[in-house]
């Protein structure tokens, strides 16, 4: 069946995994990781298990999953294929259970969707401890290489350069097999403004970095200058990232009072709170940012990646310069075959403006930039 569900491009990169015992898939966001997952897990023998690392990206596989006839079962024991979250599982009672230790001994086959989290302890202690019979490894990614964007692959990476944490990947999932990268048609909208007064000071030595993003974030002139930008793409929905609750949600109601609609979701908080009670918190957000009057979506960590919402074709990131705070923030605006992406120069912040050079750096390498617009905002 999945000759027929599969584009050509996912068929041939679902040839080229499973000609290998393991292998990692870099593909952009947006392209169908997940398809190429099922794909796979439905077709081998054997036990099998896919890794997650949030609950949110839990319940979206599983749903995916149950589109096409794949049921994937979570702290079920008695059938043939599971999922889990490392992190969550090593600290549940489950993890003590004899059943789910049993269980996890004779797993063959392992997926890890986002695969970048292969470096974490929880998930090397997962396979350590938990899955010593696996005779197939595949991960999905973006970014597996999710500091500089690099592909792990032999004649691209020696191995004395792999550094310890690209190591950790290579060892429990193998080599990049597969690389796509978007065609997405970007436009580069930089911005200069001023957010912060010409009065503000920054102490390299003494301050943390994100004391500086917090502080422009909270600053009444930031959401004016979004507001401004908002305005200027009337037929674009943003995405925008940010860093902590508390100056997120300050800038939230700031656009609010500029006549700003949008969703601020972070692991605790949903803004508008939703109607029904025990509602899925992901059912809720996609469907008010369906909703017209919705201009943006403003997320805390919990959906940079995993999270699929397809109405979102713009991104204004307010936090990290590195190439996964780059990269999946993107994914998450790139469903479409256009992106508008914002970079802001803020003239009196030095750290936004050298996470804006870095983004912009990240951006021109991976996408066909379409169209750069230059704005001027007072």
């Amino acid at each position: 069946k999945w000759t027929q569900i599969l584009r050509d491009d996912q068929r041939e990169d679902v040839y080229s995994l499973t000609r290998f015992f393991g292998g990692l898939s870099a593909q952009h966001t947006g392209y169908g990781k997940t398809l190429c997952l099922l794909a796979i897990l439905d077709c081998l023998p054997g036990r099998s298990v896919v890794l997650v690392p949030s609950n949110g990206i839990l319940s979206e596989i599983q749903e995916r999953g149950k589109k096409f006839d794949v049921n994937i079962f979570h702290y079920h024991w008695d059938r043939e294929i599971e999922i889990l979250n490392p992190t969550g599982f090593l600290q549940s009672r489950e993890s003590k259970k004899e059943e789910a230790r049993t269980w996890l001994k004779s797993v063959k086959n392992v997926f890890t969707d986002e695969a970048h989290h292969l470096q974490a302890s929880s998930w090397e202690r997962l396979f350590n401890d938990f899955l010593p019979n696996v005779t197939r490894s595949y991960g999905f990614s973006a970014s597996p290489d999710s500091e500089r964007g690099k592909y792990l692959i032999p004649d691209k990476v020696k191995t004395d350069k792999l550094g310890y944490r690209n190591a950790k990947i290579v060892g429990l999932s193998g080599v990049v097999r597969v690389v796509r990268k978007s065609k997405t048609r970007v436009t580069l909208v930089e911005v200069e403004t001023n957010i912060l007064p010409p009065s503000y000071e920054w102490d390299f030595e003494n301050d943390h970095w994100q004391n500086a993003i917090c502080d422009m974030l909270e600053h009444p002139k930031c959401a004016d200058v979004i507001a401004q930008i908002i305005s200027q793409f009337p037929a674009t929905k943003f995405y925008i990232p940010v860093n902590f609750v508390s100056p997120g949600k300050r800038l939230y109601h700031n656009l609010l009072e500029q006549g700003i609609e949008g969703i601020f979701w972070s692991s605790k908080d949903i803004l508008p709170s939703p109607s029904v009670k025990n509602m899925d918190p992901l059912v809720f957000i996609k469907n008010e940012v369906e909703k017209e009057q919705c201009r943006f979506l403003m997320t805390t960590s919990v959906a940079y990646e995993g999270v699929s919402i397809d109405c979102l074709s713009g991104v204004i990131p307010l936090i990290g310069k590195s190439y996964r705070l780059t990269i999946q923030p993107m994914g998450r605006a790139t469903r479409g075959k256009t992106l508008v992406y914002v970079v802001i120069f803020d003239k009196n912040n030095v750290i936004m403006n050298k996470q804006s050079r870095e983004r912009r750096r990240i951006t021109l390498k991976e996408y066909d930039i379409h169209k750069i617009i230059k704005l001027k905002i007072e």
